[in-house]
Protein backbone atom coordinates (compact mmCIF):
# COMPACT_ATOMS: atom_id res chain seq x y z
CA UNK A 1 0.00 0.00 0.00
CA UNK A 2 1.26 3.63 -0.95
CA UNK A 3 1.61 6.51 0.75
CA UNK A 4 -1.73 8.01 -0.38
CA UNK A 5 -3.54 4.66 0.02
CA UNK A 6 -2.65 4.13 3.57
CA UNK A 7 -3.27 8.13 4.24
CA UNK A 8 -6.85 7.72 2.70
CA UNK A 9 -7.49 4.39 4.73
CA UNK A 10 -6.68 6.68 8.17
CA UNK A 11 -8.50 9.44 6.89
CA UNK A 12 -11.86 7.06 6.06
CA UNK A 13 -11.67 6.02 9.49
CA UNK A 14 -11.63 9.09 10.90
CA UNK A 15 -14.40 9.91 9.12
CA UNK A 16 -16.49 7.16 10.50
CA UNK A 17 -15.47 7.28 14.16
CA UNK A 18 -16.42 11.23 13.66
CA UNK A 19 -19.96 10.35 12.15
CA UNK A 20 -20.30 8.00 14.99
CA UNK A 21 -19.58 10.54 17.20
CA UNK A 22 -21.92 13.17 15.63
CA UNK A 23 -24.97 10.54 15.09
CA UNK A 24 -24.41 10.72 11.38
CA UNK A 25 -26.35 7.89 9.85
CA UNK A 26 -23.57 5.83 7.51
CA UNK A 27 -25.46 3.89 4.76
CA UNK A 28 -24.03 0.03 4.34
CA UNK A 29 -22.37 1.42 1.84
CA UNK A 30 -20.49 3.74 3.42
CA UNK A 31 -21.92 6.86 1.92
CA UNK A 32 -23.49 9.71 4.13
CA UNK A 33 -25.99 12.29 3.35
CA UNK A 34 -25.32 15.59 1.38
CA UNK A 35 -26.15 17.54 4.54
CA UNK A 36 -23.19 15.71 6.69
CA UNK A 37 -21.04 15.68 3.93
CA UNK A 38 -20.90 19.46 4.14
CA UNK A 39 -20.25 19.50 7.65
CA UNK A 40 -17.19 16.60 7.67
CA UNK A 41 -15.75 18.86 4.68
CA UNK A 42 -16.75 22.46 6.73
CA UNK A 43 -18.56 23.71 4.27
CA UNK A 44 -21.26 26.70 5.34
CA UNK A 45 -23.88 23.80 4.27
CA UNK A 46 -25.21 21.47 2.02
CA UNK A 47 -26.08 23.94 -0.82
CA UNK A 48 -22.55 24.80 -1.26
CA UNK A 49 -21.83 20.84 -2.65
CA UNK A 50 -25.03 21.35 -4.55
CA UNK A 51 -23.97 24.21 -5.97
CA UNK A 52 -20.78 22.88 -7.26
CA UNK A 53 -22.51 19.40 -8.54
CA UNK A 54 -24.83 22.07 -10.43
CA UNK A 55 -21.84 23.35 -12.12
CA UNK A 56 -19.91 20.41 -12.71
CA UNK A 57 -16.88 21.14 -10.32
CA UNK A 58 -17.56 18.86 -7.58
CA UNK A 59 -14.61 18.12 -5.66
CA UNK A 60 -16.24 14.32 -4.42
CA UNK A 61 -18.51 11.90 -6.37
CA UNK A 62 -22.11 11.99 -5.91
CA UNK A 63 -24.89 9.06 -5.71
CA UNK A 64 -28.07 10.62 -6.39
CA UNK A 65 -31.41 8.62 -4.90
CA UNK A 66 -34.30 10.53 -6.02
CA UNK A 67 -33.58 13.87 -5.12
CA UNK A 68 -30.88 12.56 -2.12
CA UNK A 69 -27.40 13.49 -2.91
CA UNK A 70 -25.17 10.76 -0.81
CA UNK A 71 -21.87 10.77 -0.41
CA UNK A 72 -19.11 8.17 0.36
CA UNK A 73 -16.76 8.45 3.01
CA UNK A 74 -14.04 6.68 0.89
CA UNK A 75 -14.42 9.58 -1.62
CA UNK A 76 -14.26 12.40 1.50
CA UNK A 77 -11.65 11.27 2.69
CA UNK A 78 -9.59 10.59 -0.21
CA UNK A 79 -9.99 14.56 -1.39
CA UNK A 80 -9.03 15.53 2.14
CA UNK A 81 -5.59 13.54 1.34
CA UNK A 82 -4.92 14.96 -1.75
CA UNK A 83 -3.10 17.97 -2.14
CA UNK A 84 -4.84 20.48 -4.03
CA UNK A 85 -4.12 24.45 -5.47
CA UNK A 86 -5.49 26.60 -3.58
Amino acid sequence: MDDLEARVELAEQALRDTCERNGFRVTVHGEISEHDAALLLRYAGPSALRMQANEGRSVVRIRLVGARRWHRLADLARYLETPHDE
